[in-house]
């Protein structure tokens, strides 16, 4: 993101639950990646732009998300749950 002296807000979500919670927040249209750990994480891409990655990694639960116009993509997901 480039400064031009105006305020800019970046959103992110990081939402944290039980491992058993994860089912309830991946859908069957959700595109399945593998982490380098072997655990599995659930992308999708929802109508308002907004990117989510759901996963399960030490026996707790993760849904990160951002806003394409906040310049969030797969890869920045990705990233950062290999990070978690």
């Amino acid at each position: 993101m480039r400064y031009d002296g105006q305020k800019h807000t970046l959103d992110f979500i990081f939402y944290v639950m039980s491992e058993s919670e994860v089912d309830t927040h991946v859908t069957s249209n959700d595109k399945m990646y593998k982490l380098s750990n072997g655990s599995e994480a659930y992308y999708r891409e929802n109508p308002n732009d907004v990117l989510t990655l759901t996963l399960k990694k030490d026996e707790i639960g993760y849904s990160l998300g951002g806003s394409k116009a906040d310049n969030f993509n797969l890869e920045v997901l990705l990233d950062i749950a290999e990070s978690i």
